[in-house]
């Protein structure tokens, strides 16, 4: 069962897009057409420079050498790429909107627009908690480790 999270924009549930958690096996296995796919130029440029500066740049790097390099760029893709595109979204204003779960894709998406058109159980739009007041302490009173104050042990 693969977990999605649900981005929308306002109250716009036709235009609705889900993204896998876990690993992205398809940014893994072609990174630069994964990466055009969803748009993010970035990724894909990044993806090209990274490529052209393994296999083009004189670095004296046997050709095993520079396979495991490219090996691990498109590991780092897997790992990252559900992340890329939420962020992505959410840079577009689409936030999280819900957080869905099902065998397939299509599971997930009859699971988001069955709770969205019951009105009940779609959660609220996630933000992220306020940082807290940083508390000012005089110089004098404070001090280094748990206690105020020393005791008096008599």
């Amino acid at each position: 069962m693969t977990v999605y999270t649900v981005h929308l924009q306002g109250e716009d549930a036709q235009h609705a897009s889900f993204v896998p958690e876990g690993f992205a096996w398809d940014a893994f296995f072609f990174a630069p057409l994964w990466a055009l796919r969803h748009r993010l130029w970035l990724a894909f440029l990044l993806w090209c420079a990274a490529m052209v500066i393994i296999f083009a740049a004189p670095l004296g790097l046997s050709f095993a050498a520079k396979e495991v390099c490219a090996l691990l760029i498109a590991f780092l893709y897997g790992l990252e790429g559900s992340e890329w595109r939420r962020e992505k979204l959410i840079g577009q204003g689409k936030d999280v909107t819900d957080i869905v779960s099902g065998d397939t894709y299509e599971d997930a998406e009859i699971h988001f627009f069955h709770r969205w058109t019951e009105g009940k159980g779609a959660l609220p739009v996630i933000t992220p908690p306020l940082p807290l007041p940083a508390a000012h302490v005089a110089a004098a009173e404070t001090a280094f480790g748990m206690f105020p104050e020393p005791e008096n042990r008599s």
